[in-house]
């Protein structure tokens, strides 16, 4: 219970006040500026869109006009077409010739419902998604037919149709073009091509002109009738008058009335014109939304206001205080803290409460470091340990099968050289645990002039380290398993093992070094990098992990789990292990993240 003349009720008072005013302020600045916003960035994404549409749609009828062209211009379709035949055998090798290219170029587009040529003879040709069509009859009679015939070889754009012109069996929708054919030798008139389309293209083009759900897209005529629209019931009527005022005076515009916001621009490849018409209260619905938005903030903000100001108030006692301010360093570890306080009894209580809270944990982290760092040396001890009988098992090996080879025989005494530095090198933990970069790197060495000697010399071995990262510390014997693993289980299995190439690549980035051993053997399918990756968190392995998950294990131990192994392949290319490890300067630097 606060009282009023009390410090506490007066400071909640100011800041509450403070609070209301400065977060009424800045809620009704944000909302005017928001409102001027989303009325600028509807304008321009209105205009944005039907400019899109527009390019889209003359893409689309640029790639029509050519599908009429090629049917107009097929040599097969001119020589035949024009030519009148008494013969009825010929006749019909003809009808069956001309059909088959109009198959040819109905198989090559995607979405033509059918193509049709009527000759100046009256023969009719078809080829479409129906096996037969039932011909119009009467189609000469037609007003479509009429306009293409009155036309001089220009393109005929018809727009959407609910039903088919020429099939009396197509009931569906299609999007029809034509234009007169003439004999491009004697350039005259010998009949005319009339495609019939899906609609899906162009409507879903002229669909993106939405900005609400309740948005409508056109495209009109010059008299103003819809030519392409998804609204069924508006499909080749014409549109009030009053949308069309004022847009011929420019190719894209943006006009408001009372109730809507009216969009329109120009296309390049006819007369046509879109018009997107989007009413006002659906864009009003943003701004009320945000408004709701802002007021809920308000009073959201508000109430914290008022919680924030009551906590501060209740806040201040010296007391709590100074147990707050012990507590923070204890949050940041340090432990050696004996609390000495006298106040209250309740104070006191808690003040002791605190005291042996403390004592307690620092008796557990201690025991919790002792027991932890006890396991972690026990664990690299004996990972160590196993490293080196699994790369010996197979070292000696490969000198088997040496020996046997009197080709090679010559080079044995390098290869028991290499051996001998190699078991030396891994064999010598109690001088040093870490090693440079350096050191690892002529520790490969040896390894791969034995794997080379046994190739035969075909192995190309490539690395890429710059000067500065050589004399990195790192732990010991973590790059040589990696490269006899990619040996053994990456290269050996090529069929053609004169191209076999392995290559390692250093790199550091925000402190952290990265070695990436690159082979181009065989590669793992996903399913495989997916099984050694996870026996990395799961303590287990096959043979082909067992190296990987050795030195794995080491790095996370030393490091931590952000730290280890990486594993990228692809069947056929060969395989990517990358070593993860923090970049560090100097051994005193590395030795005391090992030991932390």
């Amino acid at each position: 219970m606060l009282k009023l003349k009390s410090l506490r009720f007066r400071m909640f008072v100011l800041f509450f006040i403070c609070s209301l005013i400065l977060l009424t302020l800045m809620t009704g600045l944000y909302y005017q500026r928001s409102a001027e916003q989303i009325n600028a960035r509807v304008g321009a994404v209105a205009l944005r869109n039907v400019s899109q549409a527009s390019q889209s749609v003359d893409l689309l009828l640029r790639g029509y006009s050519a599908l009429t062209k090629s049917v107009a211009s097929n040599p097969d379709i001119q020589r035949r077409v024009g030519k009148k035949e008494t013969n009825n055998a010929l006749r019909t090798i003809n009808e069956r010739m001309i059909t088959n290219t109009l198959g040819a170029i109905f198989y090559s587009w995607q979405d033509v419902q059918a193509i049709y040529i009527i000759s100046e003879t009256g023969a009719v040709y078809s080829f479409g998604q129906r096996p037969t069509q039932l011909i119009d009859a009467d189609y000469a009679s037609r007003d479509w037919y009429k306009k293409i015939k009155g036309t001089s070889g220009e393109m005929m754009w018809y727009g959407v149709m609910n039903h088919s012109l020429i099939d009396k069996r197509e009931s569906s929708s299609v999007f029809v073009f034509g234009k007169k054919m003439y004999d491009i030798l004697q350039t005259k008139p010998i009949g005319m091509v009339i495609v019939e389309m899906k609609p899906t293209d162009i409507l879903n083009t002229v669909t993106n002109l939405h900005i609400t759900d309740n948005s409508l897209q056109y495209v009109i005529d010059r008299s103003g009738v819809a030519v392409v629209t998804g609204d069924s019931e508006r499909l080749q009527k014409k549109l009030d008058p009053s949308y069309l005022d004022g847009v011929t005076d420019s190719s894209e515009l943006l006009k408001e009335n009372a109730k809507e916001m009216i969009v329109a621009s120009d296309l390049k490849e006819t007369a046509w014109r879109i018009i997107g018409i989007t009413p006002k209260s659906d864009l009003m619905l943003e701004r009320l939304a945000t408004q709701r938005y802002y007021l809920i903030m308000l009073v959201m903000l508000i109430l914290l206001s008022s919680l924030l100001a009551l906590t501060v108030s209740n806040l201040i006692s010296r007391p709590i205080k100074r147990v707050i301010r012990e507590m923070k360093r204890v949050e940041l570890g340090n432990l050696d803290i004996m609390l000495e306080m006298k106040s209250f009894d309740e104070i006191n209580v808690f003040v002791a409460g605190f005291n042996r809270m403390v004592q307690r944990v620092h008796a557990l982290v201690e025991r919790v470091r002792i027991v932890t760092t006890s396991e972690k040396n026990a664990q690299l001890v004996a990972l160590q340990a196993q490293i080196n009988p699994h790369f010996l098992f197979n070292t000696l090996d490969m000198m088997y099968w040496m020996i046997d080879d009197d080709r090679q025989r010559n080079q044995l005494g390098d290869v028991v050289l290499s051996l001998s530095h190699m078991f030396r090198y891994s064999s010598n933990w109690d001088t040093a645990e870490l090693v440079t970069l350096r050191d690892e790197m002529e520790q490969t060495d040896h390894y791969l002039l034995i794997i080379k000697t046994r190739l035969g010399g075909h192995l190309d071995f490539t690395m890429d380290v710059a000067p500065e990262c050589l004399d990195v510390p790192l732990p010991k014997l973590i790059l040589q398993p990696i490269v006899e693993n990619a040996v053994i289980h990456g290269l050996d299995k090529l069929k053609d093992r004169s191209k076999a190439s392995i290559r390692i690549e250093v790199r550091m980035d925000k402190g952290v070094l990265f070695i990436d051993v690159i082979d181009n053997g065989i590669g793992m399918d996903e399913a495989s990098v997916e099984r050694i990756t996870a026996s990395f968190t799961e303590g287990s392995g096959r043979s082909r992990s067992i190296g990987l998950n050795n030195v794995n294990s080491r790095l996370a131990l030393r490091f931590g789990p952000l730290y280890g192994l990486r594993i990228r392949s692809e069947v056929g290319q060969g395989t990517v292990v990358t070593i993860v490890i923090p970049f560090f300067r100097s051994m005193q630097d590395a030795e005391g993240m090992g030991t932390s």
